[in-house]
Formats: C-alpha cells, structure tokens, sequence
C-alpha cells in the first residue's frame, strides 16, 4: 500500500470510528445490547476476513497475550458502557 491509499484508509476508518460513537448515542437500545452488538459485528467481520485470506493459520497465544487481550477487552467494553450510558 502507498503513501497516499494508507491516508485515505487511514482517513475513512477514522470517519467510521466517529460515526459509530454519534450513532451508538442516536439508538434508542441499552448501552450493553449496543456494546454486545459491535463486539459481536467485529468478531463476525474478523472471523469472515480470517476464512477469506489465504495461508492464515491460527497460532496458540500464550497466557501472558491471553491476559492482555482480556484487559485490553475489559478496558474497552467499560469505555463503551460509560460513553453510552450518559
């Protein structure tokens, strides 16, 4: 990818990024049905690109990655929840 495609992606998922926390405010639903509802859009759309993409082989994390990706994901699912919840 060049310099400039690597803005414009850059600049399109930043636009989306944004979109999402004014749309997660306009939807009249709990902020936990909306917090469950972009995790499980994320895994669907991760899990159709790691079919989709050739030679992708799953690789076993190790318990000090395990416990990052489930703090990072504790971090984050609590930074939905008090985004959406005002």
């Amino acid at each position: 990818m060049d310099k400039r495609h690597a803005y414009i992606a850059l600049n399109i998922s930043a636009f989306f990024f944004g979109l999402s926390g004014i749309l997660g405010k306009a939807v009249n639903a709990s902020p936990a049905a909306i917090v469950f509802g972009r995790a499980w859009f994320a895994w669907l759309v991760l899990a159709v690109l790691m079919l989709c993409v050739r030679g992708f082989r799953w690789q076993r994390i190790g318990q000090r990655g395990l416990l990052l990706i489930l703090g990072s994901s504790i971090v984050l699912a609590g930074h939905w929840l008090t985004f959406l919840s005002r």
